[in-house]
């Protein structure tokens, strides 16, 4: 029996899937300030707020450029 593994909530990789994009695209949400991080060591994670705020925040942006 064949488990599939769901990325760890908090990751950078449950971000991606969360949002529906690839982890480079997540990396550019970073640095353009579209998603909040916080570091655990070296490690950014992320909160489930922030992932939803960025996904807000990507829809708005979508229905300017399409209106």
């Amino acid at each position: 029996m064949s488990k599939t593994h769901a990325p760890k909530p908090g990751t950078l990789k449950h971000a991606a899937c969360q949002i529906g994009v690839s982890l480079p695209t997540v990396y550019q949400l970073i640095a353009t300030g579209k998603l909040r991080t916080y570091h655990v060591g070296r490690a950014h994670r992320v909160r489930d707020g922030a992932i939803a705020d960025c996904i807000s925040l990507l829809e708005r942006e979508s229905a300017r450029t399409t209106a």
